[in-house]
């Protein structure tokens, strides 16, 4: 499953974009002449240097020790020589999970008195 993104009206129409996809679909998305690598959050608006980037069959085996174990969505910066620089969210299969909001007074249920 991939979906595109919506720029803001801010936004330069230039920049780059990026895609949603279930790590269940990588396997399908992935292609043979890219490379790419992980971008942590604090780093999510900078793209890696080239001796960062690993070919996606290296990548296959950190992605998936980390979905193994936990669900949070990792950005990945692709690069292909004849494509140029992707973004890609890769996320777990049950994502997006959702919050239970508080119950409503309406529901006849008390909400919790903060502090108790």
């Amino acid at each position: 499953m991939t979906r595109p993104g919506t720029p803001s009206s801010e936004t330069t129409p230039d920049h780059l974009r990026g895609l949603w996809l279930h790590w269940r679909d990588w396997h399908r998305y992935r292609d043979g002449g890219t490379h790419a690598s992980q971008i942590a959050k604090p780093h999510w608006l900078a793209l890696p240097r080239p001796e960062h980037l690993l070919a996606l069959r290296e990548l296959d085996a950190q992605l998936s020790a980390h979905f193994h174990r936990h669900t949070a969505p990792l950005q990945l910066a692709l690069w292909h020589p004849d494509a140029g620089w992707q973004r890609i969210f890769v996320v777990a299969g049950g994502w997006p999970r959702q919050i239970p909001l508080p119950p409503r007074a309406s529901d006849g249920v008390r909400p919790p008195t903060p502090g108790v």
